[in-house]
């Protein structure tokens, strides 16, 4: 686990609309792990994924009884009111009223599962299981049937965040460069280093990738923002 800069009021990444956790993977769970170690070290009882950069919709929350983590939450009921004194980690030092219901039930995937947490009766957990080893069948076949060739040239993110992957540096046509990381947006661990390359003249859709190419962002606003493709 890694320690994660917690983004601050003002910045850009706190608007944007993040995106759904569409199948748990060792990535996740990393993300999941770092949000809650960077939560505990602010002394904080509750983190957002984009709060740390990452558009996913993931929460972290820990009141004292235990961490609790939420992926794709959906309110589905409230009830009750209370007001009380509250503070956020994107704005340090400060605190103010705030007025919540008292009671909330929510729908979100478990940690430890792809399962979303809602009662199914016998045949819709039976169509679920069904179309989940449907699902892992024709990704491994697609996966099999799509391997990229190294002495390709690839432009679309997806594709060269797979070339990546695949091969742990850029295709050909595109120039990689040294990521700095230096405000720590990305994971900092020990003998991990960045590189990127640009997808656009521009330079603001890059990828961002570990020296062995199995970690993969991509970011569409020069580094403000980021979505984890691997």
């Amino acid at each position: 686990m890694a320690l994660r800069k917690i983004r601050l009021q003002g910045d850009e990444v706190l608007a944007k609309v993040s995106r759904p956790v569409e199948k748990m993977t060792p990535r996740i769970h990393d993300l999941i792990g770092d949000m809650l170690e960077t939560m505990y070290d602010a002394m904080g009882v509750g983190l957002a994924a984009p709060q740390v950069g990452m558009l996913k919709r993931i929460v972290v929350i820990d009141i004292g009884e235990g961490p609790i983590v939420l992926i794709n939450p959906e309110i589905l009921e409230t009830s009750g009111e209370q007001t009380g004194d509250e503070g956020c980690l994107s704005v340090p030092g400060m605190a103010g009223q705030v007025t919540r219901p008292n009671y909330v039930k929510v729908k979100a995937m478990d940690e430890d599962s792809d399962d979303e947490m809602t009662a199914m009766d016998e045949e819709e957990m039976e169509q679920a299981q069904d179309s989940s080893e449907k699902d892992s069948t024709e990704s491994t076949d697609h996966a099999a049937e799509n391997k990229m060739d190294e002495k390709g040239t690839y432009t679309d993110k997806n594709d060269v965040a797979q070339y990546i992957y695949e091969y742990g540096h850029a295709p050909s046509n595109l120039t990689p460069e040294n990521y700095e990381n230096a405000d720590s947006m990305l994971p900092v661990e020990e003998g991990v280093t960045y590189q990127q390359c640009s997808l656009d003249p521009e330079g603001k859709q890059k990828l961002i990738y570990t020296q062995d190419g199995k970690r993969v962002y991509y970011t569409e606003d020069d580094g403000k923002s980021f979505e984890e493709i691997y």
